[in-house]
């Protein structure tokens, strides 16, 4: 992060320039004001100090650059790279001998240790943890063990906790697996929304009591035909759900006797027109987002013949100029994963698991880098200041702390 006295003083330029010569890739980089909360945060460990109040006064005087970088043994070379806190006792060559004013304005800042550079692993022992979303009011994730039929909570202050139980299947539709809810999302009321696996369904959980879950349904139903399993979602800016459903929750998927559609749908759902089916062409669509000004629409296909993200145009018609974004093909040949999961950081970068962990793309479709948990990773979801990434993997819930 590039503090407030360097940009003030015109240094970010030379700094980034440094910081491109050492060898650093920059993955994302972000021209951003902290509020007093999201700075508060950021320097948490150092909340018991005394220079604390002036620390957040300071960093909040000014807008700072944040950004994402990668190198081999990252923390240490960064740590060597941008000098002492005190640019008096700064080596020569170093940012902050060169930048930096005094130890309170020391021009940038960079981890100081492994701990927020590792995946750090926060609960284990699911089935296969899948739809992570971050909800503020719990100050926390909440994310589905989909084959045990439970919607777990993680939060700093409580740990692991099951939150609803069952969560997708109770035996409302025809089903011949037990499998409860998968992708989860907050509605624009902050109400969350599932893609019930078990009972074929997009719902609304109506009280937010693990006790005894109940659940309105949203959309069960296209053109009188029950849905295979909806699977993953996101909402529009107007509050529309687009949802994904493959066959997944149905025993042997695309041949088993319950299927009732001959394909596998993308929909978008609306309060004004219902459900309205968008595209029927891919063989697995999973992950789905929307690009920023909500243009395009991205659909990671886990099919392990053709395992890429296909990206459409969007229009009040549909989806059309069906495309490849990116082609994980090669990948697979040699990373355990299909497309799942994807997520939009506010930088622009699209955050997709599938090959190896968790691939960063940028909007052209170029590979900038993969976070490898070592295992197969469905999910991710970015809590409220993008400060941590949450990631299911396979039998795990971890985090990432970015480097913004």
């Amino acid at each position: 992060m590039i503090k407030p006295d360097a940009i003030q003083n015109n240094y970010s330029g030379p700094i980034i320039e440094h910081i491109e010569k050492a060898g650093f890739k920059i993955i994302a980089m972000k021209l951003k004001q902290l509020s007093i909360e999201q700075a508060r945060q950021f320097y948490k460990i150092h909340e018991e100090r005394p220079f604390f109040d002036d620390l957040i006064k300071y960093i909040t005087s000014g807008p700072i650059i944040a950004a994402i970088l990668e190198k081999d043994n990252a923390v240490v070379e960064f740590r060597n790279l941008i000098g002492s806190t005190d640019p008096s006792d700064a080596e020569n060559g170093t940012i902050r001998k060169e930048f930096a004013e005094s130890k309170a304005k020391n021009a940038i800042h960079g981890s100081d240790s492994d701990k927020n550079a590792k995946i750090e692993l926060l609960a284990e022992g699911f089935d296969w943890a899948e739809g992570p979303v971050w909800v503020d009011r719990l100050n926390g994730v909440l994310f589905s063990d989909v084959p045990n039929n439970k919607v777990y909570m993680w939060n700093e202050k409580k740990g692991l906790s099951i939150f609803i139980e069952p969560s997708g299947m109770t035996n409302y539709s025809p089903t011949n697996k037990s499998d409860g809810s998968n992708g989860l999302a907050l509605d624009k009321n902050g109400n969350l929304i599932l893609c019930q696996h078990g009972d074929r369904t997009v719902a609304q959980l109506k009280k937010w009591n693990f006790k005894k879950p109940s659940f309105d349904i949203i959309v069960e139903k296209y053109k009188g035909k029950r849905l295979n399993s909806p699977n993953d979602l996101v909402f529009d800016k107007s509050g529309s759900i687009y949802f994904t459903d493959p066959p997944y929750g149905l025993k042997i998927q695309d041949d088993d006797p319950l299927k009732e559609l001959n394909f596998n749908g993308i929909y978008r759902w609306s309060e004004s027109k219902g459900i309205e089916l968008l595209s029927k062409s891919m063989k697995r669509p999973n992950g789905i987002i929307l690009s920023e000004d909500e243009k395009t629409v991205y659909v990671g296909n886990s099919d392990k013949d053709n395992n890429v993200i296909i990206a459409f145009d969007n229009n009040k018609n549909g989806l059309v100029n069906e495309r490849v974004f990116f082609d994980g093909n090669k990948l697979s040949k040699n990373r355990v994963g299909l497309f799942d999961g994807l997520k939009l950081h506010s930088s622009g970068i699209i955050f997709t698991t599938g090959p190896g962990g968790v691939l960063l793309l940028d909007s052209k479709g170029k590979h900038l880098g993969t976070i490898m948990p070592g295992k197969a990773t469905a999910n991710c979801a970015f809590d409220s200041d993008e400060s941590y990434l949450y990631l299911t993997s396979d039998n795990v819930l971890a985090r990432i702390k970015l480097k913004s």
